[in-house]
């Protein structure tokens, strides 16, 4: 089944249980899914703060200077703050883990945490926008964390700069 197809439980930390209810309907009505996220090797190279190799990284972020420019607002540094800061100091707090895609570290430094977030942010924009522009008549649903939209500096935003005209 799908998750021994995808190795869920080793991928993710999230239950699949709370997302099978959304596949089944899917299924049913053959809804297209997409994968939108990072894969779980190139999230663990970033969580131990390695850097992505040129080409996987333009896989990830075709459009780098459009990247840069939306990493130096004022507006993302915001996000930063009042998004990514606050959940990231209760999970260290709390002892969660903090990464799914490696068993070799249970947290992550802040730095690299914002890497990984940016560059899984960036991953869901580029699949959705080139989705969106093979499928111009298209509906595209994202399923993604609250943290991933806040602000307008999450993937919809990522999505509305890579698209002729926005979203």
């Amino acid at each position: 089944g799908l998750v021994a197809a995808t190795e869920w439980e080793r991928r993710w930390y999230w239950s699949f249980a709370a997302y099978a209810p959304i596949f089944r309907i899917c299924r049913t009505h053959g809804v297209t899914m997409l994968a939108l996220d990072m894969d779980s090797e190139d999230k663990a190279k970033v969580e131990l703060g390695g850097a992505l190799e040129p080409a996987k990284r333009r896989q990830y972020v075709p459009d780098g200077d459009g990247f840069e420019r939306f990493g130096s607002t004022r507006a993302f540094e915001e996000y930063v703050s009042y998004t990514l800061r606050p959940p990231f100091t209760l999970m260290r707090r709390a002892g969660q883990r903090m990464t799914a895609s490696t068993d070799d570290a249970r947290t992550i430094s802040f730095p690299n945490f914002l890497t990984r977030q940016s560059l899984r942010d960036e991953a869901m924009a580029s699949a959705s926008a080139a989705w969106l522009a093979e499928h111009p008549q298209g509906l595209l649903l994202g399923l993604v964390g609250v943290n991933h939209v806040k602000f307008s500096c999450g993937v919809p935003a990522r999505t509305a700069r890579m698209l002729p005209g926005g979203l």
